[in-house]
């Protein structure tokens, strides 16, 4: 099956990370791509120790940088302007992300070739909206994981999902945003918290 997990709303990332507990506790194995981040976050760290203690490893593999990007100019600008991302780097996307995005992409078929239960393929949207990688590109890799039909189930994660990518899931959830301290100007908090936002 192919899941995609969309939408402005918090929460995406989360529920890929509990469906690959979910098949670790049936001893399913679990391969995660991270698109568009460093490997600096609690999922990120839980999964490396939790790795020392258990039989059925994880695989996980981030390809970004420790910035947050934007798409433009403009969407950095915006950005800088909220409370909570005003004391965050925030940068224009670069090659580099564009060679990174690709890298992750071609990792994902390499974790394809060891038949996992579970791969995961997080923030993919946002890379494809990003145009850091081609949303055919994206296609050709689905359609490809579909032709082996090796038993191998793949999340998509990430907002703004192309329409092409939602047609060809099986199961697509719209995560809604109803209220995010990010746009309260008068939010308690002065910006994204450790341990719930990353």
């Amino acid at each position: 099956m192919i899941i995609n997990l969309t939408g402005d709303g918090k929460g995406k990332t989360t529920s890929a990370f509990g469906t690959a507990f979910r098949a670790l506790g049936y001893g399913r194995s679990v391969c995660i791509i991270q698109f568009m981040k460093s490997g600096n976050s609690g999922e990120f760290n839980f999964i490396k120790q939790l790795n020392k203690k258990i039989k059925n490893k994880i695989l996980i593999y981030s390809f970004g940088e420790k910035e947050l990007i934007a798409k433009n100019n403009k969407l950095a600008k915006e950005l800088k302007m909220k409370s909570c991302f005003e004391k965050s780097k925030i940068r224009i996307k670069t090659n580099k992300d564009k060679l990174l995005a690709k890298l992750a992409l071609k990792k994902a078929y390499d974790c394809l070739k060891q038949k996992p239960f579970l791969l995961i393929l997080d923030e993919i949207n946002v890379a494809v909206h990003f145009n850091l990688i081609s949303k055919n590109d994206v296609l050709k890799f689905l359609k490809s994981a579909l032709k082996k039909s090796n038993g191998t189930n793949i999340i998509l994660t990430g907002r703004n999902s192309p329409l092409e990518l939602i047609k060809i899931s099986d199961i697509v959830s719209e995560i809604k945003s109803v209220k995010h301290y990010f746009d309260n100007k008068e939010s308690r908090t002065v910006g994204p918290v450790k341990g719930i936002d990353f």
